[in-house]
């Protein structure tokens, strides 16, 4: 038991750091899958041919000029990310928005201007992607509360069952100084 503790303490970062650049690629795709449908909105006929390139290359979205901002951001948020002791489906939906953000405003999708149809469509497949995100990521969270739940529940009742069994047996053995019947 304890070696398990001992793997997971250690084993911790890495799975932290691999959930980080899941993170990532998942907001990363987002972007990628939403100009890809607006594409074929527009017509074009070979946007699914490109989908599977987008979606394994999503992160590559995040090269634009501000590369250097996104990687400090990210390095900030990888140490942030691995030290944290708070609940990570919230953080990881909120990396992951955030790197969709960036993904479409690196494809040069502009939010605040005045965009065509293709554009809104992309923006509006976004929405809806991210929205796929943080319902997940809410059901996750759920679901390990849950589980945290049950597990203390069944420590609660493992307690009782062996403070009820140590009451028996306190009172089933003499008290010190009464006396025993004598067989004789």
């Amino acid at each position: 038991m304890e070696d398990d503790a001992l793997l997971e303490g250690c084993a911790q970062p890495f799975v932290r750091a691999s959930l980080f650049f899941l993170a990532i690629w998942v907001g990363c795709m987002v972007p990628a899958i939403a100009t890809v449908c607006a594409s074929f909105f527009e017509g074009s006929t070979d946007s699914l041919g490109e989908l599977a390139d987008l979606v394994l290359e999503a992160p590559l979205l995040l090269l634009t000029r501000f590369w250097w901002l996104n990687g400090a951001l990210d390095l900030a948020l990888l140490v942030f990310f691995i030290r944290t002791d708070r609940e990570l489906p919230g953080w990881w939906a909120g990396i992951a928005i955030l790197h969709g953000v960036f993904g479409m405003l690196g494809r040069g999708l502009p939010f605040f201007q005045e965009i065509d149809l293709a554009g809104g469509i992309a923006w509006a497949f976004w929405v809806a992607g991210i929205g796929a995100i943080v319902a997940g990521t809410l059901f996750w969270g759920h679901w390990q509360r849950s589980r945290w739940a049950a597990r203390a529940l069944e420590a609660q009742i493992e307690a009782e069952r062996a403070k009820a069994t140590r009451e028996k047996m306190a009172e089933s053995t003499p008290a010190e100084g009464s006396e025993l019947p004598n067989e004789e």
